[in-house]
């Protein structure tokens, strides 16, 4: 059986080998496998082993349904769906991480929450996170802690070096308006870090306090000296337009948090020219050093109040040096760039990008959003789109990467939250969400063999 669940032919003849030919091929080549539908208005996936068989599963926060879809991975890229309910009276999960939390050798769950959602003057408040621990029979305990502002990303690491995960999540902050003067102001933006104490033990929150909405927390030791640090992809501090009638974000930027005995404290900034939605780390120049790729929205057009994003949007390519991470190349990404993921996609030995995208057609009330996987080859250190695949759904936010059918090569599954867009410009209201799983061939098409 093929990893689609049909029937597929197998040759085996005595005295034959299939041999990888050389060179290896390098042009690019993902087929679209299988949609799973997911909760209502899906917020984030991630990926783990859930169940401790050595595949990788996925988790899907179901925003809008209170609850975590769990899709387990047979070890072909087929995955069973099973929902796990916030326990009674938690709601909005936005977040999700997969680790060990307890030391027992199975993966646990962190979902960051938002407790409170109302149309007031604080119209998003009570955040929190809720750990799931495993059990032996596939089920989860749940604990609650307390957050503030509104926890938008989640990390699981070994902070301060004791062989237990610690949790570090990343804040939005909480907004208030002034009616009257049109000023706004915003709180509680930068990073939490939860202490692992042991026996399913977390202490209250260490918070590091930046300006600007913190959208993604990613830790290493990023200046090698030893101790743990936090990058934050910051999307800024808002303001607030009356001429426009527009809600604006200045000074994005990426901000490292250095660790330190007592914790991390912030440090260096990188500034952005546009609103970042992600980045991911890993060596582009093979120097051994973690450079960074950060996706970056793109901006409106500035004549046209109503116009959406999707001008100028890229991929920010920094060289890690002495001196902290340096921009070395901008790579222009049709429409908005969301998620993008640093990989070697076809063996080559170079690492690739795939970034989630939604082309931007036409402007003001006459918008088209064309959803798209993009990816990108490193052909020398120049990125070269090689291929194209069309999403089907819309709002394609978050993805990830990983050798979901075991073949060697690296998947790619995109979550995307599906809006119902009849009812006209402006009320497009969630209705679904969805899971497709792109299956890369670098390594097993027919293709990359010959017949001796």
């Amino acid at each position: 059986m093929d990893r689609n669940g049909s029937l597929s032919l197998v040759f085996g003849f005595a005295g034959i080998l299939l041999i990888p030919s050389l060179p290896a091929w390098s042009t690019m080549n993902f087929e679209i496998g299988r949609d799973y539908g997911v909760g209502m208005q899906a917020a984030f996936i991630t990926e783990g082993d859930l169940n401790g068989d050595g595949n990788l599963d996925l988790a899907v926060a179901n925003q809008s349904d209170n609850s975590i879809t769990v899709l387990i991975n047979s070890g072909k890229g087929v995955f069973t769906l099973k929902e796990v309910p916030l326990a009674a009276g938690k709601k909005n999960p936005v977040a999700l991480a997969i680790g060990d939390l307890d030391g027992d050798g199975r993966n646990d769950m962190v979902a960051a929450n938002v407790q409170t959602i109302q149309s007031g003057v604080i119209p998003f408040s009570e955040g929190g996170l809720i750990l799931f621990f495993a059990k032996e029979d596939g089920t989860y305990d749940q604990v609650a802690l307390s957050d503030r502002g509104i926890p938008s990303y989640i990390t699981i690491t070994d902070m301060d070096g004791d062989k237990k995960n610690d949790i570090v999540s990343g804040n939005l902050g909480e907004l208030s308006f002034d009616l009257l003067s049109g000023g706004i102001s915003q709180i509680d933006t930068g990073i939490e870090i939860y202490t692992n104490r042991g026996g399913r033990n977390f202490s209250n929150p260490k918070t590091v306090d930046i300006p600007g909405s913190v959208i993604q927390v990613i830790a290493g030791d990023f200046d090698k000296d030893g101790t743990q640090d936090v990058l934050g992809v910051v999307q800024g501090t808002p303001t607030y337009s009356g001429i426009l009638l527009q809600l604006a974000l200045q000074d994005p930027n990426i901000t490292l948090f250095k660790g330190a005995t007592g914790g991390p404290t912030p440090g260096d900034t990188a500034g952005l020219s546009h609103v970042p939605w992600s980045a991911d780390i890993a060596d582009f120049d093979g120097d051994g050093q973690p450079d960074m790729a950060v996706a970056l929205t793109g901006d409106s057009d500035p004549s046209n109040a109503l116009s959406f994003l999707g001008r100028n949007a890229s991929i920010e390519i920094y060289r890690h040096t002495d001196n902290g991470f340096v921009s070395v190349q901008s790579v222009p990404v049709p429409g908005i760039a969301y998620w993008v993921m640093a990989q070697d996609f076809n063996l080559d030995g170079k690492i690739d990008l795939a970034v989630t995208t939604e082309e931007v057609i036409g402007s003001g009330q006459n918008i088209d959003m064309i959803p798209h996987l993009l990816i990108y080859e490193n052909q020398g250190g120049n990125f070269v789109l090689a291929q194209t695949l069309n999403m089907d759904y819309n709002l394609p936010r978050y993805a990830v990467a990983g050798d979901f059918d075991k073949d060697g090569d690296v998947d790619i599954a995109v979550m995307s939250t599906i809006v119902d867009a009849t009812a006209g410009f402006g009320t497009n209201q969630p209705v679904n969400g969805n899971v497709r799983v792109f299956f890369n061939n670098a390594k097993t098409r027919v293709g990359d063999w010959a017949l001796y």
